[in-house]
């Protein structure tokens, strides 16, 4: 592990940030090797029966956020003390409580049975078609939200995507029908952040999640841009009406609009 050797000389501004940013890379350098030692250790606790939670399948995950603060997670266990984020992902296991009728809370918003030509050589689902019947189902927010086509074309506008988290929780086979429902999780000025749920209405189990971050954009600049009053009244409404549903969000914890 590495010392910080980074240092400004004098009051000069661009040496005190150039020096700052140098840091900041070497603090999140050590702390990957801080946490590759720790998870080793809790490998070693794990395989002679030590440890209370299994770790031979659990991968370890860091993220790092401006202004040099990161958060850490080995095994599910969060080392919430190395951010101010602590709480981050603590809602990730709540899909295990979730049940369909929960879900049905939701509106419907894609529906289909899966045919042969969406399956793989294991007869189930391949990967490929969660991500694209998840945006099937992100449709009906957008009718919701006003959001149209109509609107898109008139004002030369659309949505990218710009990050996403899938989850697959039980397989789905063929000739099973699967329902996917959509829950907003929030906005700002130009994005939008939001849950899907995708159920298995022939074994009545939750099948998979997508959470995902979108963005409004002006097409005639390729760039981000805000939405328009009409939108985010809509979004606010539908926000509101989604925050009251008496389920917990099983968001990841590392997404913020």
């Amino acid at each position: 592990m590495s010392n910080r050797t980074a240092i400004a000389n004098g009051a000069d501004p661009v040496q005190q940030k150039a020096a700052a940013d140098a840091n900041a890379v070497q603090d999140a350098v050590n702390l990957v090797a801080v946490v590759g030692c720790f998870h080793q250790h809790l490998l070693v606790l794990s395989a002679i029966g030590l440890s209370p939670f299994p770790l031979t399948t659990e991968a370890v995950s860091l993220t790092l956020f401006r202004a040099g603060k990161s958060n850490v997670a080995v095994g599910g266990c969060q080392l919430s003390g190395l951010s101010n984020l602590s709480g981050q992902g603590e809602h990730m296991q709540d899909w295990k409580r979730i049940t369909t009728a929960d879900v049905e809370m939701l509106p419907l918003g894609f529906q289909i049975r899966i045919t042969e030509e969406h399956c793989d050589v294991y007869r189930h689902m391949n990967v490929m078609w969660y991500t694209h019947l998840f945006s099937c189902a992100l449709e009906d927010i957008f009718q919701r939200v006003g959001l149209t086509n109509e609107y898109f074309e008139a004002n030369q506008a659309g949505t990218f995507a710009l990050e996403g988290h899938v989850r697959y929780f039980n397989e789905v086979r063929v000739g099973q029908q699967v329902t996917i429902r959509t829950r907003l999780i929030g906005r700002s000025a130009k994005r939008f952040h939001f849950l899907h749920f995708m159920t298995n209405d022939d074994t009545q189990v939750l099948a998979a999640t997508m959470e995902s971050i979108g963005t409004h954009v002006d097409l005639r600049l390729r760039r981000s841009s805000p939405f328009p009053p009409d939108v985010t009244a809509a979004f606010d409404r539908l926000l509101a009406e989604h925050s009251q549903l008496p389920w917990p969000a099983p968001v990841c914890g590392a997404m913020r609009v």
